[in-house]
């Protein structure tokens, strides 16, 4: 099982590195892999790892709550994942 993820880990990759696929979707993957729907997290809990996976720094006390704000009042998972994906935190990471 770990041989078969590490292998679909390093396709994945290579597949990034080659411009034949697009990070948005590389991390939707992941993000809606099974894996990680089970782990269950509430709201804040998400919104946390969104803010680790592509930031990599804790969420500001604005940002957060209007995220959350957005997922209590029926915004999906996601539309705050691409959100995150399109921001211009994430584009300035990537330059």
């Amino acid at each position: 099982m770990i041989g078969q993820r590490l292998l679909q880990m390093v396709r994945r990759a290579n597949r990034l590195a080659t411009g034949q696929e697009q990070g948005a979707n590389i991390a939707f993957g992941f993000i809606f892999s099974d894996e990680f729907r089970n782990l269950n997290l509430c709201n804040e809990h998400y919104v946390d790892a969104m803010y680790e996976a592509f930031f990599d720094r804790e969420p500001d006390a604005a940002g957060k709550a209007d995220w959350l704000g957005q997922l209590n009042s029926g915004a999906t998972r996601g539309h705050v994942m691409t959100g995150f994906v399109n921001s211009q935190e994430v584009a300035n990471l990537c330059t």
